[in-house]
């Protein structure tokens, strides 16, 4: 990959926030992890890097899944829709929804929270825009459609504990840092804006 398309590159830029503070929030003495909605596997790339976890991907699209299948993101692939994942209940240690619960509809995504507390023995980590964030059809994918935004109110309705990163309009593709040159961009890799809510 040239150097330059690695940098213009959103996803790298979305690495380097969240995930480094999934990575931090991850329970250290988890030994499983359920990927629900994995896509391609980029997130747990970087999460598992160091092969610490057992890890499962559940994906319903399989183009993505066969890509992440084929990089070895994860040590199982389960081709499903994530609202009826074929999992038994408190089977992994931790359930990480990184960015998937806005492609689902309100009524969806609360069923689906409902659903991963019974799945998980320890931690529950859900990672989602609470911005305005649109997104239609990506890679020929039509679940990447983005159909609802959830509030803090809301997550913190389920009990979660809401911890932020950035502030509204940093990524995205019309986001600041996507239209900030090149060269300052890289600041943008290494030091990752957080805000506690």
């Amino acid at each position: 990959m040239r150097w330059r398309n690695f940098w213009r590159s959103s996803d790298l830029m979305f690495l380097s926030t969240a995930l480094n503070i999934v990575k931090r929030l991850l329970d250290k003495r988890s030994r499983s992890v359920l990927d629900m909605g994995c896509g391609k596997g980029r997130p747990m790339k970087f999460l598992n890097r160091e092969h610490r976890f057992y890890t499962v991907g559940l994906d319903i699209y399989k183009p993505y899944l066969v890509k992440a299948k084929k990089d070895g993101t994860h040590d199982d692939y389960v081709l499903c829709d994530i609202r009826y994942a074929p999992v038994k209940e408190k089977s992994f240690d931790v359930i990480l929804d990184i960015e998937v619960i806005e492609h689902l509809d309100k009524t969806d995504g609360a069923k689906l929270l409902r659903n991963i507390e019974r799945l998980a023995r320890r931690q529950i980590i859900i990672s989602t825009h609470v911005h305005k964030c649109e997104q239609g059809v990506c890679d020929n994918n039509p679940y990447q459609k983005h159909k609802c935004l959830w509030g803090l109110g809301e997550l913190l309705s389920f009990g979660y504990t809401v911890k932020g990163v950035g502030f509204k309009g940093m990524f995205g593709k019309d986001g600041i840092a996507y239209r900030t040159p090149l060269i300052f961009r890289r600041y943008y890799m290494f030091y990752g804006f957080l805000r506690e809510y």
